[in-house]
């Protein structure tokens, strides 16, 4: 399984009464997303690294421009 983007949540169903479990993984989030998330100034380490990781694994390379 890939690594967890989301934190977990429970929904619960009025009309059938069942409750489930909603997350979402890296594998389900966006090329665009993930790009904007490494670019994000305010991002953890920790999940920039996964990022560019899941990037990888997708066969997407990164150019880095420095702006100055």
């Amino acid at each position: 399984m890939s690594a967890i983007w989301e934190k977990k949540s429970k929904v619960y169903d009025r009309r059938t009464k069942t409750t489930r479990v909603e997350f979402r993984t890296m594998s389900m989030v966006s090329k665009e997303e993930l790009i904007k998330y490494i670019n994000d100034p305010y991002g953890k380490k920790k999940r920039k690294a996964k990022c560019l990781k899941e990037l990888d694994k997708r066969g997407i390379k990164l150019r880095w421009v420095e702006n100055g």
